[in-house]
């Protein structure tokens, strides 16, 4: 794109370098494949595109402050590149741990480089480049040490809140930028999790802490979007089509209590479910007050049925929901990511958002003493 009119010189500095830089980043192979020396060589590359913008724009008639952005634009998106990668490789790291530890054996986190660091002020906010760069930051030394503490702890990773909080407060952040990590941090739990002691705990905390914080209102904003969807509320009707091409909805069901499984044959983890449904489905074969309603958000239906047609012997109500409807879904029911799993009382109301999996050992207790307060 070219620009004219007023502007029009840093306007055409940033849609180059944009659209160069991008098509490097994204250049043979793709960044999770590559190893760390074909990484090196990638950033050297854009590295190479940020000194020929310095450049382009060394002599122009450019404003300092048009200059003094292109240079902070030039540098937080060469650090966001390192972060990025630093963070797949860390991610895939703990991922190789954990499933080292299930077979019994041991693995040494190795991620092969270390990313340079990063300038934490809060004037650098104001900059996407470098609230991007920031996001991965957190990532790397909040969210993926958390999740490496975890390993081996199924059950401990409602902790997990607490657990970055605590990370956050050890660190080096300056005042300003610790306030703003902690409510990001906060942020995510509060959608990831929703309402819990653990989000609660360290709410009230960060409310103690940064009393007159700007960032309140978008956490109570969050937290309380939450007490639609609490236990007791009226579940929102959601409508889908069936395998045989019949449409169908939740106030269909009325009168039975719902495990709903919220799945995608996309999506790995969900796929890794379905024996562990069919064995929860085959427990409670006998009652007849619990339906278990596989809803499919797959925008590929010859997917979803290939698979369901292959495969005869995973029960349950089976649909689908209509690609345009997905968003909608997602949001009335607080969906953070699939697989979810969600319990809906014979009356339509909402027991718990945020069910076990059906390779959770503890859902067949709660839906046996769910079945057996109702007799």
């Amino acid at each position: 794109m070219i620009f004219s009119g007023k502007g029009k010189k840093i306007n055409n500095c940033i849609s180059w370098y944009n659209s160069t830089f991008e098509k490097v980043r994204w250049g043979k192979g793709n960044l999770p494949d590559l190893t760390v020396d074909q990484f090196f060589n990638r950033l050297d590359s854009l590295k190479d595109i940020s000194a020929d913008l310095k450049k382009y724009y060394k002599d122009s008639v450019l404003t300092d402050n048009e200059i003094t952005l292109l240079d902070n634009k030039s540098k937080f998106q060469i650090l966001s590149f390192e972060q990025e990668y630093y963070f797949l490789r860390y991610n895939y790291s703990i991922y190789q741990k954990s499933e080292a530890l299930k077979s019994g054996g041991n693995y040494e986190t190795k991620i092969g480089f270390t990313p340079n660091d990063v300038p934490l002020d809060t004037s650098f906010l104001a900059y996407s480049d470098y609230q991007r760069m920031l996001i991965f930051y957190w990532h790397n030394k909040v969210n993926l040490q958390t999740s490496e503490l975890l390993i081996g702890s199924n059950d401990k990773y409602y902790l997990a809140p607490q657990i970055s909080d605590s990370l956050i407060k050890t660190n080096k952040f300056p005042a300003g930028m610790r306030e703003y990590v902690t409510a990001y941090n906060l942020n995510y739990w509060l959608n990831a999790y929703g309402i819990t002691p653990v989000t609660d705990s360290v709410f009230a905390d960060f409310k103690q802490t940064y009393i007159d914080s700007k960032y309140l209102p978008l956490l109570n904003t969050t937290y309380k979007s939450w007490l639609a969807v609490a236990p007791g509320s009226p579940a929102p009707d959601l409508e889908g089509t069936t395998l045989e091409g019949k449409r169908i909805s939740l106030k269909d069901l009325k009168g039975k209590m719902i495990y709903m499984d919220v799945w995608a044959t996309s999506c790995r983890p969900c796929v890794a479910e379905i024996p562990f449904s069919k064995k929860l489905q085959q427990q409670f074969s006998n009652e007849e007050t619990i339906q278990f309603v596989n809803v499919s958000i797959d925008s590929d239906r010859s997917a979803w049925e290939k698979l369901l047609n292959n495969d005869k012997t995973w029960k349950g109500r089976h649909m689908i929901i209509d690609s345009e409807k997905i968003q909608e879904f997602y949001k009335n029911y607080k969906l953070f990511g699939i697989p979810s799993y969600i319990l809906i009382d014979s009356s339509g109301k909402i027991i718990d958002i945020k069910a076990p999996r059906p390779s959770d050992k503890t859902i067949n207790d709660i839906i046996r003493k769910l079945i057996n307060e109702r007799k």
